[in-house]
């Protein structure tokens, strides 16, 4: 599960952050993530939850933004236009469609400290 070291390094990162601003805890999370990517909400939200027991962000909420992203079809090549939707299918021709790889699979996009 790579996503275990994404959220981990996010984790880093705003965890840096908000003790380099002098913070005493993290009250938001805000990530980016494209629609349809391999991490998804819940799973963000569950390993934020395990893995920041004991850190400054512990407790914090999770606040999710969607990125839109262009798809190509595996089958058929024809790019899709950006867009939040969960489509899967490419609507040329059925095939499976993939993420075009220029979009981070999750981003920190922003943190709330106190």
């Amino acid at each position: 599960m790579h996503e275990v070291g994404l959220v981990a390094e996010a984790l880093e990162v705003a965890i840096g952050a908000a003790r380099k601003a002098g913070a005493t805890r993290i009250h938001r999370l805000t990530f980016a993530l494209p629609s349809g990517g391999h991490v998804t909400p819940d799973t963000l939200e569950a390993l934020v939850l395990v893995m920041s027991r004991g850190t400054l962000a512990e407790g914090a909420a999770v606040s999710i933004e969607l990125l839109a992203c262009e798809r190509r079809c595996m089958v058929c090549g024809t790019v899709s236009g950006a867009s939040t939707d969960a489509v899967e299918c490419c609507l040329a021709c059925g095939g499976p469609l993939v993420e075009r790889g220029d979009v981070p699979e999750l981003a920190l996009a922003s943190i709330d400290v106190e």
